[in-house]
């Protein structure tokens, strides 16, 4: 089974409300949940928030329909946390090979050949990805991509530099526009993209399965 967790946490700390402020004419959140439907790689899209009653009403409805909507629990401390949990709920147990995402709602730079470049990748060896700036190992935090029994061995999603050849890293395409949003600041620069980003999906097609994104780099090389 692959499963993709799209956390959007409406209280956050330091931007209130991101997951919901809007980008190139929709809630940033709803840009990665298209991108995770459009990927066709997922058997189930699930939304986790603390106040899906609200971010259910934001969301094209056509869209909304389309997933797993599931409220976070106080008790979950981070993404590998709530996809432990989903994972229970919904995985087979007896499929220990099941696939698992954690996209990000404000991510919406990740395009759907990104994710079916880490799920390929994942085939080999590799335990873990996460998507990264190209030439680089440093995660971006656009997403990461984990197989189900080495989460239940780690409760982590953040890569290990001392197991070389188990973790490695998906470079995006579009990484030098994505930004990791934190602050006003940040939701600034990405908004400076608008116009680009919307050109940017339309070209979204086929042939840029063979970009720079299909190959992986191993954390520890």
């Amino acid at each position: 089974m692959s499963l993709c967790l799209i956390p959007a946490r409406l209280n956050s700390v330091r931007l209130p409300g991101k997951n919901l402020l809007p980008f190139a004419g929709r809630p940033l959140a709803e840009w990665s949940i298209r991108t995770a439907l459009e990927a066709a790689i997922f058997e189930t899209v699930v939304v986790t928030t603390d106040q899906p009653e609200i971010l259910w009403q934001e969301i094209d409805p056509e869209l909304a329909q389309e997933v797993l909507w599931i409220r976070q629990h106080e008790d979950d401390k981070n993404c590998a946390d709530i996809l432990c949990r989903i994972s229970q709920l919904l995985c087979d147990p007896d499929d220990p090979d099941s696939v698992l995402c954690c996209l990000y709602a404000t991510a919406p730079w990740v395009t759907l050949w990104d994710l079916r470049a880490a799920l390929g990748a994942l085939q080999g060896k590799l335990e873990l990805l996460v998507s990264a700036v190209p030439g680089s190992r440093i995660p971006d935090g656009g997403f990461q991509m984990i197989r189900r029994e080495a989460l239940r061995n780690r409760r982590s999603l953040t890569p290990d530099p001392e197991e070389p050849g188990r973790d490695g890293a998906v470079p995006l395409i579009n990484a030098q526009r994505h930004v990791d949003l934190n602050t006003r600041a940040d939701y600034d620069e990405l908004l400076g993209h608008e116009y680009l980003y919307l050109a940017a999906r339309k070209a979204w097609t086929p042939q840029w399965e063979t970009g720079t994104n299909t190959g992986n780099l191993s954390f520890g090389n």
